[in-house]
């Protein structure tokens, strides 16, 4: 039975490679019973990160070829690259535990462990390094709908589901739409999907009624070209749009905010302005309705200058969370 996931597969591949020096195309397929454009795509992968491979011949008979030093030196599996997979695990094995890739994280590091040879063992390294979980979203209800909506984007099947808006209540049926991208942010999973030219987000444990059609064709995806996530988003604070352009957001803290606000990166681009008074103007260019969140997390540290629609809506937000208050005193 064919090895599932795609680096569990090429981990299994390099161990070959270092073993025998050279295997083909063919033996590719055969070995992780794949059909020769996965097997190829894997190869090519291995390439890409790192591996010294050069391949002589042409056709399903053409054999791959890792450099010779390269391969009696062995592969290099050492604290850096031990804490970047820590630290990848860590970020998501909370919120993707009992799923097939949480299996595969732990699966990963069990067999780098084993080829690293000396390293430092990783249950100090779980303790010596470590990320502190933040609020995050509980998938243990839908671990089925992730995996499916993972193997859908990694294999271009288009989708249908069922969609509850968490804003208006309303409940939405996608039909064959494509599963683009699929985004971490803010300790949960979110679905960018297309159709007819337009992008739209999911949250994902708002997704039900999921089918994956496999059945039919799978979709072209498009080149860095016509569609690509990160400048996408690069404008935009967040995931959510409310299909406003970016304007000029100015943010004025206090000296008791500006050394936890001027610490942080908000946007990309962005001017940081220190004041004679201890204060800091932090100055960028960004759109997306969840910019209030962070505004309103320091409290009276902060005052908004522009644009005036969010001051304007910070204004009415702590106005009525003034107002739920308001009896505290009279008790």
């Amino acid at each position: 039975m064919a090895v599932e996931d795609p680096w569990t597969r090429r981990l299994r591949l390099l161990q070959v490679l270092l073993r025998r020096g050279r295997i083909s195309t063919r033996q590719v397929t055969q070995l992780l019973e794949v059909p020769s454009r996965m097997a190829l795509d894997d190869l090519k992968a291995l390439e890409r990160h790192g591996v010294p491979l050069h391949h002589e011949g042409d056709g399903r008979d053409r054999e791959w070829v890792i450099e010779e030093a390269w391969r009696q030196l062995g592969m290099d599996i050492g604290l850096e690259e031990r804490l970047s997979l820590l630290f990848g695990r860590q970020l998501v094995e909370s919120f993707l535990r009992d799923t097939d890739i949480g299996d595969a994280f732990a699966r990963l590091d069990r067999q780098l462990e084993a080829m690293g040879g000396e390293v430092v063992p990783e249950r100090d390294l779980a303790r010596k390094f470590i990320y502190v979980r933040e609020p995050e979203k509980d998938y243990r209800q839908h671990k089925e709908i992730v995996q499916q909506l993972v193997e859908a984007v990694v294999s271009g099947h288009y989708v249908s589901f069922t969609y509850d808006r968490a804003r208006s209540g309303e409940t939405l049926r996608f039909t064959s739409v494509a599963p683009y991208t699929i985004a971490v942010y803010k300790r949960g999973l979110y679905l960018i999907s297309h159709k007819r030219g337009h992008n739209e987000v999911h949250a994902i444990e708002r997704v039900s009624e999921l089918v994956v059609h496999a059945e039919i064709a799978a979709f072209d995806y498009p080149r860095p070209s016509e569609y690509d996530p990160r400048p996408l988003l690069a404008s935009q604070y967040g995931l959510a749009s409310d299909g406003a352009k970016p304007e000029i957001v100015h943010l004025r803290f206090d000296a008791r905010g500006r050394p936890y606000a001027a610490a942080r990166r908000w946007m990309a681009e962005q001017e940081v302005i220190f004041r004679d008074d201890g204060g800091c103007d932090i100055i960028f260019e960004a759109s997306g309705p969840e910019l209030i969140a962070p505004v309103l997390s320091f409290g009276d540290l902060v005052e908004v200058i522009r644009p005036l629609s969010l001051r304007r809506r910070v204004r009415e937000m702590l106005s009525r969370a003034v107002e739920r208050y308001a009896g505290d005193d009279e008790a």
